[in-house]
């Protein structure tokens, strides 16, 4: 008697087949505009969808590099109900009534807890993500 060794098809979830293709998409990105090679994009890929997890979830710490190259080490979160400024944050256009700003396809914002107002990062200078609450 043969036995037959059935293989189980595993299925992908739509949501996270969608993060997946995000972090493939985010991945490409960094490779072919920012000159970064792609593991250290894949890499830098998986560490932002991470670290916007643990923001929507609650308090994080975490490194990035800044512009002129020093290192920051930032508290933010992006998840309500846990800073009242944040809460109470009112979004206005104050600039003018021109089409919104465009950002890069890897700068991401965050509620920095410590300045009490939004920052940003760019996924390729994101280093470290040391703690979350």
């Amino acid at each position: 008697m043969e036995l037959k060794n059935k293989k189980r098809k595993k299925t992908m979830s739509e949501e996270r087949w969608q993060l997946n293709r995000w972090v493939m998409e985010l991945a490409n990105y960094l490779k072919a505009e920012k000159e970064v090679d792609f593991i250290t994009a894949l890499h830098k890929a998986h560490l932002t969808k991470k670290l916007l997890r643990a923001l929507g979830e609650g308090k994080v710490t975490f490194s990035y590099r800044k512009q002129d190259g020093t290192l920051r080490t930032a508290h933010g979160t992006l998840r309500h109900g846990i800073c009242r400024e944040f809460d109470e944050y009112r979004y206005t256009n104050e600039e003018s009534e021109d089409e919104p700003v465009e950002w890069p396809y890897s700068h991401f914002v965050y509620w920095d807890l410590d300045r009490q107002d939004f920052r940003s990062f760019r996924a390729e200078d994101l280093e470290i993500i040391s703690k979350t609450e």
